[in-house]
């Protein structure tokens, strides 16, 4: 039994990097207010951690995701999986050479957010839903690509409109 409404629970959990950054970084403080010697220098050590974790966290946090659709997203050394019902299959992200996505007009009551991520190997892109089961792996997916767009992925989060976001696209020069 827990004395914690869901909704209160679902909160925490999904800003608990930002929660657990302030309070490293609060300590932090404390110490650099009240610290001698070595505590100022592990004061100031933990309001930086802090504060990079609490962003990371924050990060993490903007890309919504559902839960309770179809399938199943696994990130193992670089490498994408997903496993549904209707197939599924595997793509590297040192194969990827787009990742987008794309939003319907159909919610917010009804999953309307799918990631497509088009890889060399492969004419047809590994396509997942954002209800799926791990789909908040995507995020680090994002943090491996170099240069990806966080701003154009926090947009789309919250897209109401049949749209296609480009994320991340291999520069040409890289493709050959």
């Amino acid at each position: 039994m827990s004395f914690i409404r869901p909704e209160v629970q679902h909160f925490i959990r999904r800003w608990r990097e930002v929660i657990a950054g302030l309070v490293v970084m609060l300590f932090g403080v404390y110490l650099l207010i009240a610290g001698v010697g070595l505590q100022v220098a592990l004061g100031g050590v933990l309001v930086v951690g802090g504060l990079v974790g609490g962003l990371a966290g924050y990060r993490r946090a903007r890309f919504a995701t559902g839960s309770g659709g179809v399938g199943v997203v696994e990130l193992d050394e670089r490498l994408i999986t997903y496993f549904a019902p209707q197939g599924g299959r595997s793509v590297s992200i040192d194969d990827l050479v787009r990742l987008e996505v794309r939003t319907t007009n159909k919610g917010p009551f009804v999953n309307d957010l799918f990631w497509y991520l088009h890889s060399s190997d492969s004419y047809t892109p590994l396509i997942i839903p954002n209800d799926a089961k791990g789909v908040e792996c995507m995020f680090d997916v994002i943090n491996a690509l170099p240069g990806a767009d966080y701003k154009t992925a926090t947009t789309a989060m919250t897209s109401a409109e049949n749209a296609n976001f480009v994320i991340w696209q291999k520069s040409a020069v890289a493709l050959h």
